[in-house]
């Protein structure tokens, strides 16, 4: 499996707050947002209970210095995966989330090597 940029929502919102200058109480307002129009806080949305339950090798990959996640937020997902046969790639010389999602295609031996390494 490859898990490209998990995050949870947390560091996101509050990121995201603080950027926009309403980081006093901003991640509060927001949660209640959420919770209204989805019956989930935002703190229930992570991976982070839900990835004890892989039973594969699993890839994350993540860009430590994008704006929007937190690097311990991405560690803690990676460390919470149980299975032994895991990797975390760090995508380095960008701040941009977007320039993550493409940094596969532009770096294909990455995948290709951890799934001819899995699959053959």
């Amino acid at each position: 499996m490859v898990m490209l940029q998990p995050v949870s929502a947390r560091p996101v919102i509050e990121e995201f707050v603080k950027g926009i200058g309403m980081a006093d109480g901003g991640f509060e307002k927001f949660d209640k947002a959420v919770h209204e129009q989805t019956g989930f806080h935002l703190d229930e949305q992570s991976p982070i209970e839900h990835v004890k339950a892989i039973t594969v090798p699993t890839l994350v990959a993540q860009v430590p210095d994008d704006t929007m996640s937190r690097p311990e937020d991405v560690q803690s997902i990676y460390d919470a995966l149980t299975v032994d046969d895991k990797d975390l790639h760090w995508i380095r010389g960008t701040e941009q989330c977007v320039r993550g999602y493409n940094y596969f295609g532009e770096h294909p031996d990455i995948p290709t090597n951890w799934f001819d390494k899995h699959l053959k």
